[in-house]
C-alpha cells in the first residue's frame, strides 16, 4: 500500500472523526448541562408539554367543564343592605291600587357606568386567576372577529400572557418546542412534523434522545468505537435538524430558492451569511458523518483495537507465473 493510499485510508478518517466528535460532543453537552430562559410563548409550550409547571397564583380558580362559574363577587354584583332594625316593613299595596312612582334614590358609584365584566391584565375575570389543566379543552376566542391575542396556540392551554418571566429549563427543551411548532403550524397546510410524534410523551422523549445521540454518537465517532452505526445516528439527527430549521420552512414557503433552499440574498452579505451559514453547517456535519459511515474509522480507533483489520481477513489473491 502506497503512502498516499495509506493516508487517504487511515489519515482522512481520523481527521474527520475529530471534527465530528468535537463538534457533536460540545453541542449535546451544552444541551444537557445549561439552562435557557423561555419565556412567553415558548414557556406556554413547555407548560403544555408538562416540562414546567403551569401558571398559577393567588386566588387562583381551576376551570371545570360543565360546572358554574361560582357566585357572583361582591364587587361584581352588590348586595341589597338589609333594612335597619326598627323600621316597619312596608306592606305591599292593594292590587287595585294605581302605579306610584318611585322614590328618588341617591345614585351609587355602581351606577355610574353600565355593568361590565371586569377583565384582568391576565385575560380573566378579576376574583382569581384561571388555571388551565394541560388536559383540559383549548380555550375558543371571545368572537371569531377579536381572537384573543394572547392565545399563543389552539393547541396550548395556556397564553404567553400566563409566563410574563423568564423560566429557566435545560437547552434541549428548545427542540420540543421546534417539534411541538412543526407539528401545529397556524396554517395546516405548513405541517413539517406528523402530530402524532410532537405529544407532550415524544416531544420529550425526542427531544432527550436527540442531545444523547449528538453527546454519545460525538464520543463513539470521536474514539471510533462503533463507528459506522455512530456516525450513522448522528447523520440522521443532522437530517431531522435541516427538516425542522432550513430546509423544511424553503420548501413549505413555496418561494424557496431552487424549491428547497432558503432566499439565498446574494446582494446583502450579511443577509446572506445569516439564511445560510446555519444550513451550510446542517449539510457539512451531514456530508461529513456520511462519510464517516462509508470509510469505517480508519486505523487509528477502537474498532481496530478490537475488531481488527477487516482488509486483512480477506483471502489474498493468487499470483499468476
Amino acid at each position: 500500500m502506497g503512502v498516499r493510499i495509506w493516508m487517504a485510508v487511515n489519515l482522512a478518517p481520523l481527521m474527520l472523526r475529530l471534527a465530528l466528535g468535537v463538534v457533536f460532543v460540545w453541542a449535546g453537552f451544552s444541551k444537557l448541562a445549561y439552562r435557557d430562559p423561555y419565556v412567553g410563548e415558548r414557556a406556554a409550550i413547555l407548560a403544555h408539554l408538562g416540562v414546567i409547571a403551569p401558571p398559577a397564583g393567588p386566588g387562583a380558580v381551576p376551570i371545570i367543564p360543565g360546572e358554574p362559574a361560582g357566585p357572583p363577587q361582591p364587587e361584581d354584583a352588590p348586595a341589597t343592605p338589609a333594612a335597619p332594625p326598627g323600621d316597619p316593613v312596608p306592606e305591599a299595596p292593594p292590587a287595585d291600587a294605581a302605579p306610584t312612582e318611585p322614590a328618588e334614590r341617591p345614585a351609587s358609584p355602581a351606577d355610574a357606568d353600565p355593568p361590565a365584566e371586569r377583565v384582568s391584565s391576565r385575560g380573566g375575570p378579576t376574583g382569581g386567576v384561571l388555571l388551565l389543566a394541560a388536559a383540559a379543552a383549548p380555550v375558543s376566542a371571545p368572537t371569531a372577529e377579536a381572537p384573543d391575542p394572547a392565545r399563543v396556540n389552539p393547541v396550548v392551554p395556556f397564553t404567553a400572557a400566563d409566563f410574563p418571566e423568564p423560566v429557566r429549563e435545560l437547552r434541549l427543551y428548545g427542540i420540543a418546542i421546534m417539534l411541538h411548532n412543526a407539528a401545529h403550524p397556524a396554517d395546516p397546510a405548513t405541517q413539517l412534523w406528523p402530530s402524532a410524534l410532537a405529544t407532550p410523551a415524544a416531544a420529550k422523549a425526542l427531544a432527550w434522545s436527540a442531545a444523547l445521540v449528538e453527546l454519545l454518537g460525538g464520543v463513539f465517532v470521536l474514539f471510533g468505537f462503533l463507528t459506522r452505526l455512530a456516525a450513522l445516528n448522528l447523520a440522521g439527527t443532522m437530517f431531522v435538524a435541516m427538516l425542522l430549521t432550513t430546509v423544511g420552512p424553503a420548501i413549505m414557503s413555496g418561494d424557496g430558492f431552487l424549491g428547497f433552499l432558503p432566499d439565498p440574498k446574494l446582494s446583502d452579505g450579511s443577509a446572506w451569511v445569516a439564511a445560510w451559514s446555519t444550513l451550510l453547517f446542517q449539510f457539512t456535519l451531514l456530508m461529513a458523518s456520511l462519510a464517516v459511515v462509508f470509510s469505517g474509522a480508519g486505523a487509528f480507533s477502537l474498532d481496530r483495537v478490537f475488531f481488527g483489520n477487516a482488509e486483512r481477513r480477506k483471502p489474498a489473491k493468487s499470483s499468476q507465473g
